[in-house]
């Protein structure tokens, strides 16, 4: 006896008016592997029952082993075929179909008293119409097979209702019994074993879902079939004969195997509109030419027998010789099933990825299979063995160039459509693929950068002729840090004040005091190189930090504005979120130099203004510096230091402790935040235009300043808001003011 057959037993111990069932009989098979059960259950049953379900109905129960989900039998001898049976080799007893999730699942919940209730439900359902629900997916005509096709997204058959289509077929099978074949437009080649067969596709007219059939054994069980659903799979093909022969004309395809493939559209409610189609196959056992033959009979004619020739299969003692083996269809995956399947709805957005290296391929992996975008990838660097530990590659790979590898990785991932476009060239040193650059990112609708560098970044923010929305990811040294800057729709705020706002964050957030961590990241040599070394990284932080900047890239990139985030990771595991405000600067170009000033430091200015008054003060300005494209974002000033001298008419800054403050926020910020000029206020009543000792102070500080590469200026601040810049370069000098 089993443990579940014995639960049982005892539960049909108890009275039938409580538990509206008794135990009839029970004992073990003759070969001792099962432990059945006859029980007879009462039924709730409607008033107009669907179905011919008596109230009172007897089951046999199996436990085969604990491993196994029990078998429920209908044993009475006229049972109707209804919804939700197992179908096996003999028709009766009738098996229903109890459980949809895996046995394993329901196993631990198992308990007689659900279980005599379930088979209650299932009677009771089944009678009033109600057991398959709503939100079920529709029941198909026939069970799952051992053998499956998978197929190609394709077009179908441009409205015939029946049709050949030749594909190379791939042929796999595995221990456990299960084969698939997997039919592709273009030939793999080795190792793959490959054939080319002809299927023959027949739609069927749109049929109301409901009960389950077996797998015909032959192709006559299989007209017979279709013909209940109201046409004839026979009078398909032989309308269509002459085509079908033309496609299978010749040796290689008139001696091949047949594929039959059956499209039926299918609606969950008579008169309702059709919600899907099934498919199924089924290998023929002949081969082209024996089923397209055409035989001689005779037909009685007005009194006389004329011969008349006709095709074999009309038949049917032909068809009945013709065997079938059925097979389950897949469906090869293509971008909006991918979509679909991931949640999302499809996307083509033109995306140009720079970067494919860690974080870089796990972000675009993430992407690509869930359809998102079409993609071009761009990266000079070839893969190393190194990269093995934190990359999407294998050994295979190296030697060939990155972007080759993550495009070739999911070169087959969509069936019918090609792999991401690549372009292995190094963005700041195009070389002869200067014009095809300019031309992948003219073409954008959105470049990502991976690429963590601040040269790329600030060089895709500055190339002209692309209206591309810009982002970029990359993690911090210590890898446990992702940083996302998103521009807005518009580009008005670009990657480079962007990265102004997270360095403003980071020099002065305490939140991030520990961001860039030690001063030189832990470092490992892959190479006897003096730059062949690697940082050490741990993989499962870069698989989350992936998973999270694909998420927020695909919901920032539905929004218009710009952000600037950081995902931190605790170390007990979580992520903290810290979303930086993007702020809108002040701007002026001057001099060939563009000066972009933050609200707070204008606004620190004018407070430390107030506070001095009726004297004038002053400080230095800190700020991220764009020498190549001539830009500076000033994101803070610093007050005047306690030796400075401050009169009404007046302001000589000093130094005591200044060096050490300037030199405290460029090492938070790992020398991305710089001194980068003076500031000082002028009285109430005064314009904002430089006193000839401001000019004086320039041009004395100028050849410091054109030693680091960069323009001498100064902020000036006055009533209200207002700002005045004199900037000197070149010996040239040059005054403005910031607009409002």
């Amino acid at each position: 006896m089993s443990e579940f057959g014995d639960a049982l037993r005892n539960y049909l111990q108890a009275r039938r008016d409580l538990i509206f069932a008794s135990l009839i009989s029970s004992g073990m098979s003759p070969d001792g592997l099962v432990d059945s059960l006859e029980i007879e259950i009462d039924v709730n049953l409607p008033q107009k029952p669907l179905f011919p379900i008596r109230d009172t109905e007897r089951v046999r129960i199996d436990f085969c082993s604990p491993e196994k989900a029990p078998r429920v039998f209908a044993l009475r001898g006229d049972f109707p075929m209804v919804p939700h049976l197992i179908l096996g080799g003999q028709e009766f007893p009738r098996e229903l179909c109890l459980y949809e999730r895996p046995w394993p699942d329901e196993r631990s919940n198992w308990a007689p008293r659900l279980f005599v209730e379930r088979i209650r439900e299932w009677m009771g359902g089944t009678a009033s119409g109600t057991l398959h629900r709503p939100d079920q997916p529709l029941e198909p005509l026939m069970p799952p097979a051992s053998w499956h096709l998978v197929l190609p997204d394709m077009d179908a058959g441009n409205g015939a209702a029946c049709w050949v289509r030749r594909f190379f077929v791939i042929v796999r099978s595995e221990p456990e019994g299960n084969r698939y074949l997997i039919a592709t437009e273009d030939d793999p080649g080795p190792p793959n074993k490959v054939l080319n067969l002809p299927l023959i596709f027949i739609r069927g007219p749109v049929t109301t879902h409901g009960i389950m059939r077996k797998h015909p054994d032959n192709l006559r069980e299989l007209e017979e079939m279709v013909q209940g659903l109201g046409f004839s799979l026979v009078e398909a093909v032989c309308e269509r004969l002459t085509p079908i022969l033309a496609e299978l004309r010749g040796p290689k395809f008139s001696e091949s195997q047949l594929v039959l493939v059956l499209q039926l559209p299918k609606r969950r409610h008579f008169g309702g509109p059709q919600e899907t189609t099934d498919h199924f196959a089924f290998i023929l056992g002949a081969k082209a030419a024996q089923l397209l033959e055409t035989e001689m009979s005779y037909e009685l004619q007005g009194g006389i027998h004329v011969p008349v020739r006709r095709e074999k299969i009309r038949n049917a003692e032909y068809l009945a010789a013709i065997p079938l083996i059925p097979m389950s269809v897949r469906w090869a995956l293509v971008r909006h099933a991918a979509a679909t399947m991931n949640g999302h709805r499809p996307n083509d957005l033109r995306i140009v990825a720079i970067g494919m290296g860690a974080l870089g391929s796990q972000v675009a992996n993430h992407l690509i299979r869930s359809g998102f975008g079409r993609w071009t990838l761009i990266d000079p660097d070839t893969f190393e063995a190194h990269n093995m530990a934190r990359h999407l590659a294998g050994w295979w790979a190296i030697g060939f160039n990155k972007a080759h590898i993550v495009s070739d990785i999911f070169r087959q991932l969509f069936a019918s459509e090609s792999s991401p476009a690549t372009l292995p060239c190094n963005v700041l040193l195009p070389g002869d693929q200067q014009a095809r650059l300019a031309d992948v990112l003219c073409g954008a609708d959105i470049i990502m950068d991976f690429s963590a560098s601040v040269a790329v970044e600030r060089h895709i923010t500055s190339f002209r002729g692309a209206g591309a929305r810009r982002c970029s990811a990359f993690l911090n040294p210590e890898g446990d840090a992702l940083v996302l800057l998103m521009e807005d729709s518009r580009r008005s705020s670009t990657l480079f004040w962007l990265e102004a706002e997270y360095l403003r964050a980071v020099a002065f957030d305490d939140r991030l005091a520990k961001h860039f961590g030690q001063a030189q990241p832990d470092s490992r040599r892959y190479g006897t190189g003096c730059r062949e070394t690697t940082f050490v990284l741990a993989q499962d932080a870069v698989a989350v930090h992936s998973g999270v900047a694909a998420r927020v890239i695909r919901a920032d990139l539905a929004e218009d504005g710009a952000s600037v985030r950081i995902f931190r990771l605790t170390p007990d595991n979580q992520i903290d979120r810290i979303n930086i405000p993007v702020s809108r600067p002040r701007e002026i170009v001057i001099g060939g130099w563009t000066i972009r000033i933050h609200p707070g430091a204008s606004a620190e200015m004018h407070r430390l203004r107030g506070q001095r008054l009726p004297a004038e003060t002053g400080g230095v300005m800190v700020g991220v510096v764009d020498r190549e494209h001539r830009q500076i974002c000033i994101i803070d000033v610093l007050p005047a230091p306690p030796d400075s001298r401050e009169w009404p008419v007046g302001f000589v800054r000093g130094h005591q402790g200044l060096a050490e403050r300037v030199n405290a926020i460029s090492r938070r910020t790992m020398g991305n935040v710089v001194y980068v000029g003076e500031w000082h206020s002028h009285p109430k009543g005064c314009r904002v235009s430089p006193s000839r000792r401001d000019w004086r102070a320039i041009v004395k500080c100028s050849l410091f300043m054109q030693a680091e590469g960069l323009p001498c200026f100064m902020l000036i601040a006055g009533d209200g808001d207002a700002l005045g810049i004199a900037i000197n370069i070149d010996g040239n000098g040059l005054a403005d003011n910031f607009a409002g």
